[in-house]
């Protein structure tokens, strides 16, 4: 029910904003549960239910759960990064991922930048989640390809290399135990 929701709700605004509503089905557990009364159902919600499955208006959709999630990426992400004083020379915004196939996320974004930058373009590929895998993949084929990046979480393992008297301080010469190995050697341990 999720995932049939999460496709639904990308596509309202993408003819006329107020078109259409969303329609999702419920499962026939869920169905007898209500119609036994072991569910009950909020009155006077913004969702509809017929006997079938439940009815969202657009402008649920929109108001309640589009702009808050739009509100986060814009302050925490874009206007963080352009407000930033190396950041006066960036002309063109562009929006990757799943989220930007929907037309209310672009159309809310596009205006909330146009309004606190003007001069600077948002742009949306024709595929913004495809756009997120072949930029991994480019990645992870040429890690230089990207000047800088930002990641959610990273991931790593310590590493130390050979203590090199010429190249290092001898302050920082360590012997560890190599774990396995019953034979010590020196290391530059990693700070």
């Amino acid at each position: 029910m999720e995932a049939k929701f999460e496709s639904l709700k990308v596509q309202i605004g993408s003819t006329k904003p107020d078109d259409h509503s969303i329609v999702l089905e419920m499962p026939y557990e869920i169905r007898k549960a209500i119609d036994d009364g072991h569910i009950s159902l909020k009155e006077n919600a913004d969702v509809e239910y017929d006997g079938t499955g439940f009815s969202f208006e657009p402008n649920l959709v929109r108001e309640k759960l589009f702009q808050t999630t739009c509100d986060m990426i814009y302050k925490n992400t874009i206007q963080n990064v352009l407000s930033r004083e190396g950041a006066k020379g960036i002309t063109t915004v562009i929006l990757v991922g799943g989220l930007l196939e929907s037309p209310i996320v672009i159309q809310t974004l596009r205006e909330k930048v146009e309004k606190d930058f003007p001069g600077v373009k948002v742009v949306v590929p024709d595929s913004p989640f495809k756009s997120v895998l072949l930029g991994a993949v480019l990645y992870g084929h040429n890690p230089m390809i990207f000047s800088s990046r930002i990641s959610r979480e990273t991931y790593g393992v310590k590493s130390n290399v050979d203590f090199d008297e010429t190249k290092h301080d001898t302050s920082k010469n360590g012997v560890m135990k190599k774990q396995g190995c019953s034979s010590a050697r020196t290391y530059l341990p990693f700070m």
